[in-house]
């Protein structure tokens, strides 16, 4: 898990500035409640995600461009100029946390196969980015969930059996770390 396990970050706390910023990105695309209701709609598709064949990002666009009048590649355009251009900003929102990077290490120098296993409603870009503030940025993963790849939200098991499947390993062979007994520890219904 990312938040709260390598990263101190309140959702509640940075989600206004993520929007406050991305707001001003596309400010003259998209009235800011016309934007906050569209991003409500698809986040929500995106947690009722459980493992069809729609990934995240898909199932986010489908419901989040019905009914705009700005051409798709346009705003798309825009959301990944933040991303690469303004979501950095929000660093200041969260807070590394000291023991991250040396227990990131010891599990690689174990030998372990590790993927980063963070709620998939963020693009790749973005996780990226915040593994960079956690100061784990620079490991080989074998996986990063983000929004492109996954089928499923935290705490849907099939999100958990998506990487298992990813890996190639029965999920018996698989240790969930993170900090959330409702969105983390639901990996052990499966086996992990």
């Amino acid at each position: 898990d990312l938040d709260h396990t390598l990263l101190h970050s309140d959702m509640s706390v940075f989600m206004r500035p993520y929007f406050a910023l991305l707001g001003r990105r596309i400010s003259d695309l998209l009235p800011m409640e016309v934007m906050r209701s569209h991003l409500d709609r698809g986040v929500e598709a995106m947690l009722r995600n459980n493992g069809g064949p729609k990934t995240n990002a898909e199932a986010f666009m489908e419901v989040f461009f019905d009914g705009l009048d700005v051409p798709k590649d346009v705003l798309m355009a825009r959301f990944k100029a933040f991303y690469e251009e303004d979501f950095d900003q929000l660093r200041t929102y969260t807070q590394s946390k000291p023991e991250a990077r040396p227990l990131v290490q010891d599990v690689f120098r174990m030998g372990n196969r590790v993927v980063i296993a963070t709620q998939p409603m963020f693009p790749l870009v973005a996780v990226r980015s915040r593994l960079e503030w956690a100061g784990v940025a620079d490991f080989p993963y074998e996986l990063i969930t983000s929004y492109e790849v996954m089928h499923a939200c935290k705490p849907y098991p099939a999100y958990y059996q998506e990487i298992a499947d990813y890996l190639g390993l029965p999920p018996e062979a698989c240790l969930m770390a993170g900090d959330s007994i409702q969105m983390d520890m639901v990996a052990g219904e499966i086996g992990m």
